[in-house]
């Protein structure tokens, strides 16, 4: 209902979303599961997929436009700060 802030409306809105887990081979073997959000708004679909690899977060994004067939990933890596 509405149109999210996020996409330009001005009275906030509803972004549908689930979240899950599933088992993601390239995780680390000692917890080879990842946490998945998976976000439905006018213009497509985002999935997003949180795991633990060599004790880092790695985020990797997949979005599929409502109005084309292709899509777009991307991945981010979060490392542990050594702080003194």
């Amino acid at each position: 209902e509405g149109e999210s802030t996020l996409f330009g409306g001005t009275d906030g809105g509803v972004v549908k979303r689930s979240c899950f887990y599933l088992a993601e081979m390239d995780a680390d073997e000692s917890n080879p599961i990842a946490h998945v959000t998976v976000s439905e708004t006018p213009r497509g679909k985002e999935e997003s997929l949180r795991y633990v690899k060599n004790g880092e977060l790695i985020l990797r994004r997949t979005f599929w436009h409502s109005r084309r067939s292709d899509k777009v990933v991307s991945t981010e890596v979060f490392v542990k700060s050594e702080r003194p």
